[in-house]
């Protein structure tokens, strides 16, 4: 195998990836009311609500209206936003007062049972019930009323109410952190029918929030950690680290993360802890990369924001809202043309036809002419990376597939090729004309011929393979995440 290091092109190609995703910058000069922006909301109408420290401001996609101490906050910073109906929102502030926003007045709630506490984030529950993360402890909101819940667990060796930062749950139990203000550190379980902590970590970590798949997530110092599911169905608290195609990112720490279908969102800072560029890492390892501009480069951003549109936006402290506009995300809601229980997670296309694997068994072979629905042998279809007429090759996470056509409706995979349990398939999968598949993988790249790795080159721990492909003179040309491309000859 010949090999060839080529980086001129990989500059050419990165210019020309950062312009096909222009930013907006929006700052007071645009009518924001504050470039120090804490948080990102959007409401049902798709109107855009940016929390700051210097006010609310709201964007209908065309100019800003403002809310401040002078028409209606009780206090200019803003901590969180919900909506809970029509055109109807509550507002907390900095403040010991709940606010309601309808039809763009602000209206002062009346709490009639107890004091209103200073509210640090609402916390909609599966049942829909709201709970209150504050400076003063945990809350239940019920319509007017607000109801304290027993968490003196947190501070039972101290007389004051503990600050509350991140509340999220799933079922019966809620995952909660302090609030930095206070030197208090921990992680803990709530209890709802207990109305109780039911147990605790003595770390500082902070709260990323929940999945799709109701993974909750948490950041700590120079590393992300997943709550493990089982052990919170107990009422315990148990972290284990990210697995499948999110490995790469178990020994990255960050404040700054999104979520979307089996995928996150990351701002990805290199070793001077600059921001650089935004990541977005599907489950199956695949990630695609945006690189930020200068100005996006040097600031604080506090949050990142994916509306129902695909627009990215990042808030930041002192720079206000940066807007990725002309995404390259694009969302089908009936790609197949017809109802579906399942949900699609890769497509592929080949001489015409595409085929899509899903989150179940089955599987869609889509032509100009017709629709096909099979099913496979396998709990979740793999992704198809290469069709013949005959048989299909897939693979998920792990390993590669086989895939035989059992008379119109089935496709039977046979496993071929497997990896250890410390890698994983990455980014694309290649077939030669010789059939030889090429595959990138967490470890490096490998060459398999006859069901045999024939050849491997191993990359940096610290390194990703971004792409593989053929060029038209049968050259493999693999992208690193480094500032590196290499040529081969097979």
């Amino acid at each position: 195998m010949q090999r060839a290091l080529i980086l001129a092109y990989f500059f050419i190609c990165g210019n020309c990836i950062a312009q096909q995703y222009p930013f907006v910058h929006y700052t007071p000069k645009d009518g924001l009311v504050s470039s120090r922006v804490k948080k990102v909301y959007q409401d049902s109408k798709d109107r855009m609500y940016f929390l700051t420290f210097g006010g609310l401001s709201v964007y209908d996609g065309a100019r800003f209206r403002n809310y401040t101490t002078q028409n209606g906050l009780p206090n200019n910073v803003v901590n969180d936003i919900l909506e809970i109906g029509n055109d109807s929102l509550l507002v907390a502030t900095n403040s010991h007062n709940l606010n309601l926003l309808v039809k763009g007045k602000l209206e002062r709630v009346k709490v009639e049972n107890s004091a209103c506490p200073v509210i640090n984030q609402f916390y909609r529950h599966d049942d829909n019930r709201i709970y209150l993360s504050s400076d003063n402890g945990l809350f239940l909101l019920e319509k007017n009323k607000i109801h304290s819940l027993n968490v003196s667990r947190i501070t039972e060796d101290q007389t004051d109410a503990p600050f509350l930062g991140g509340i999220t749950g799933v079922g019966n139990f809620f995952i909660i952190t302090t609030n930095d203000m206070r030197f208090n550190k921990g992680i803990y379980v709530y209890d709802i029918k207990a109305n109780s902590i039911c147990d605790a970590l003595p770390i500082r970590g902070f709260l990323l929030g929940k999945d799709q798949k109701n993974r909750i997530w948490l950041s700590m110092a120079e590393k992300l950690n997943i709550i493990d599911q089982d052990a919170l169905q107990k009422g315990k608290l148990s972290l284990v680290a990210p697995y499948g195609g999110y490995q790469q990112l178990k020994s990255y720490s960050t404040i700054n993360v999104a979520f979307d279908n089996d995928a996150i969102w990351v701002i990805y800072r290199n070793e001077e802890f600059r921001n650089t560029e935004i990541r977005r890492i599907a489950e199956q390892g695949a990630m695609f990369s945006i690189p930020l501009p200068e100005q996006a480069k040097i600031s604080y951003i506090k949050n990142v924001f994916i509306d129902r549109e695909n627009t990215i936006w990042l808030s930041n402290e002192g720079d206000g809202v940066f807007k990725i506009i002309n995404s390259p995300l694009q969302i089908f809601e009936n790609p197949l043309g017809k109802s579906m229980e399942s949900q699609i997670s890769n497509g592929f296309y080949s001489n015409g036809i595409t085929w899509y694997n899903t989150t179940t068994k089955k599987m869609y072979r889509r032509s100009v002419d017709a629709l096909e629905e099979f099913n496979c042998n396998l709990n979740r279809s793999p992704s198809v990376f290469n069709a013949e007429t005959n048989h299909i090759l897939a693979a998920d996470a792990q390993n590669i597939y086989e895939g035989h056509f059992q008379g119109s409706k089935k496709i039977d995979f046979q496993k071929i090729i497997s990896l250890s349990n410390t890698d994983f398939f990455i980014k694309r999968i290649v077939v030669d004309k010789n059939g030889a598949i090429i595959s990138g993988q967490r470890s490096g790249v490998s060459v398999w011929l006859n069901k045999k790795m024939i050849y491997h080159l191993p990359i940096d721990e610290n390194e990703v393979i971004e792409e593989l492909f053929f060029d038209r003179n049968d050259l493999l040309w693999v992208v690193k995440r480094s500032m590196e491309t290499n040529v081969f000859q097979l």
